[in-house]
């Protein structure tokens, strides 16, 4: 009797520890599959270009787009030469010739050489809106699939429509006013101008827009120029250049 009493209490025993170790890995694997279930932090995602940048003044040339003389035809070097002229830098006639004396807006391509003022981004899966604390001003490049329209308007920021290949969202510019410049330089362009942007992000601070520009009316050949930008901090702010000339005495009516 005592016998089978000893050995029934280590039958139970044995059980018991069995439940106990079966619970506890039942437990463990249970515990990983929750793990694995709990979301991590988001990815870092290349098309989010969402944020306030600042350009790189290592990637440009001053006021210029570059160091290097763009190819010009002789009509566009001649006026280019007349705006460089040191001699014309506060005359009247060269701030009749500068959108920022006149308070006109820069275009799509000067507005990128913000140097001392930022910009910010918003995207939506719409449009991307590009606002430029210089005089406040905004580019809407649309990437729903749209089409360019057949005669648009000449505007000051041209029409742009977008679309991705790979992670660069490539956008294609048309109907940009000739009477903006192409830096602040004074490169001019004319209303036959095609400009073409990869703008991408290499790295999670960086940004990088590559611009094709064609005018075959100002330039003997296409070229293409690179601009980087850095994330910022900061935040826009208002600006309001007519007002900044106005108290400098620089304002053309």
């Amino acid at each position: 009797m005592r016998h089978r009493f000893v050995i029934s209490v280590f039958v139970v025993a044995a059980l018991a520890l069995t439940a106990n170790s079966f619970a506890q890995n039942a437990g463990q694997r249970g515990g990983a599959a929750r793990a694995a279930r709990t979301p991590g932090p988001p990815p870092d995602n290349p098309r989010d270009f969402n944020g306030v940048w600042s350009i790189d003044n290592s990637t440009v040339s001053g006021h210029r787009l570059r160091a290097e003389p763009l190819p010009m035809q002789p009509w566009a070097k001649e006026r280019y030469d007349y705006v460089k002229d040191p001699s014309n830098i506060n005359a009247r006639g060269r701030n009749e010739l500068n959108p920022d004396f006149r308070c006109f807006p820069r275009g799509p391509t000067a507005s990128w050489q913000g140097l001392e003022h930022p910009m910010e981004i918003i995207q939506t899966p719409q449009r991307t809106l590009i606002t430029f604390e210089w005089g406040g001003e905004m580019r809407r490049i649309w990437t729903d699939g749209r089409p360019q329209p057949e005669d648009p308007p000449f505007t000051w920021m041209g029409q742009s429509v977008g679309k991705w290949e790979g992670n660069k969202l490539v956008v294609d510019t048309i109907a940009i006013h000739e009477h903006t410049w192409l830096d602040r330089a004074g490169h001019p362009h004319t209303n036959a101008m095609r400009l073409t942007e990869r703008i991408s992000r290499p790295e999670r601070d960086r940004l990088v827009v590559e611009m094709t520009i064609d005018d075959p009316k100002a330039y003997t050949m296409p070229f293409t120029i690179t601009m980087g930008f850095n994330r910022s901090r900061y935040e826009l702010e208002e600006y309001v250049v007519c007002e900044d000339l106005f108290l400098h005495g620089k304002l053309v009516p």
